[in-house]
């Protein structure tokens, strides 16, 4: 068995053999064996190049709906974002408004109960006769200038002499004055009706009358005045200017939002105020 085996084997191996060495003898055999070798070679790369293509094209795909998705959830992200800080900034300068609105109210309280308990002690002196009003004076400055100029205006038959130093005078346009506008939180604003209303019955360049008979008063101040400045007092000396009504007036160079830029000065200003005083409630 094993001999018959072999002896096939050797057959099959002539019988292949024998085209094989044929082939090899046949040169146009050779070229369309390397030619078709060539040809599955192509085919095998071009299918291989058209499956990288398309792995390529779908990651580039699958990478642009990632950065669309991305850039969609950032958007929403900043936009929610800047909707919050909107919010949070409405909200907070609300709360300062609201905050700065009651200041206001309150502050505006205060000092009708300072003008009202002022007036009262002046009416107690001259009822216990303590003295008369011919022969009662008020001083005041800054803020103390504002009271004496209301004071001036509303009550003048109370007063037989005003001093108004560094005043606030003009309230309807004291936020555009000197350093005005950063007290707005203190007396109120020209631009909320309600506060605007209140300002203008207050501000004693506004009140003042012809044809009323006011008490002389001293009006003070000073060209270098950063506060407040020296406008209040000038167009107030110059309505009454205007009104044909009496007045002294005096503005030095030098002092800033007080008396004087020295001692000596101060001494001067002081010496004026109390000469004045003298001169229209001692005689």
């Amino acid at each position: 068995m094993k001999q018959i085996l072999l002896g096939c084997a050797a057959a099959l191996a002539l019988s292949l053999a024998v085209p094989l060495a044929a082939q090899a003898d046949d040169p146009a055999a050779q070229n369309a064996a390397v030619a078709h070798a060539a040809r599955v070679r192509a085919d095998a790369d071009l299918a291989r190049t058209q499956q990288a293509t398309k792995a390529a094209i779908s990651d580039s795909a699958h990478s642009q709906q990632a950065a669309v998705t991305a850039s969609a959830d950032s958007q929403k992200t900043a936009i929610s974002h800047s909707a919050d800080v909107r919010t949070h900034r409405i909200a907070t300068v609300s709360k300062r408004r609201q905050h700065a609105i009651a200041l206001a109210a309150q502050a505006r309280k205060d000092r009708i109960a300072r003008q009202a308990a002022a007036e009262k002690k002046a009416q107690d002196l001259v009822a216990r006769k303590v003295t008369s009003t011919p022969h009662l004076g008020i001083l005041g400055g800054s803020n103390g200038g504002l009271l004496m100029g209301v004071e001036f205006t509303e009550h003048p038959e109370m007063w037989g002499a005003v001093v108004i130093q560094v005043p606030l005078l003009d309230m309807l346009s004291y936020e555009h004055l000197s350093a005005g506008a950063s007290w707005v939180g203190e007396y109120g604003s020209v631009s909320v009706p309600a506060e605007r209303a209140f300002l203008a019955s207050i501000s004693p360049y506004n009140q003042l009358k012809p044809d009323v008979k006011y008490p002389v008063p001293l009006i003070f101040t000073t060209t270098k005045d950063d506060r407040v400045g020296p406008v209040h007092a000038r167009k107030f000396a110059a309505k009454m200017e205007e009104f044909h009504e009496p007045f002294f007036y005096d503005e030095i160079t030098e002092g800033g939002h007080g008396a004087g830029a020295d001692n000596r000065q101060e001494a001067r200003t002081r010496a004026e105020y109390f000469t004045y005083l003298m001169m229209k409630i001692m005689n």
